[in-house]
């Protein structure tokens, strides 16, 4: 299995391309929350973060075809990221928290 984890913060954001458990490469990006708030405008960090990415798996020689999943989280989770989540107290039922996600 091959994916993308992404820990993106208020001022950077790294992305992690792991294959089989380990890590491969890592890229920090110059990007965060701050960057959609300083110019109201809610898809900076979107369009930065998969400006990252696509940087990433070009450099590994692979294709978005071939990234079985992308995980994030940080301040992307919030309500200045790209998706805000709730936060729930631990330890969370995978039941319980799978109900409260909106569709």
């Amino acid at each position: 299995m091959r994916y993308v984890y992404i820990d993106s913060g208020t001022t950077n954001s790294r992305l992690y391309l792991v294959e089989d458990k380990k890590s491969k490469d890592v890229m920090v990006k110059n990007i965060g929350t701050v960057n959609n708030v300083a110019a109201s405008d809610p898809h900076i960090l979107t369009r930065g973060l998969k400006e990252a990415y696509e940087c990433l798996i070009k450099r590994n020689s692979l294709t978005d075809g071939e990234i079985d999943g992308i995980y994030m989280s940080g301040t992307a989770t919030s309500r200045d990221g790209i998706f805000e989540v709730d936060f729930l107290p631990v330890p969370i039922d995978i039941k319980v928290y799978s109900q409260k996600i909106p569709m």
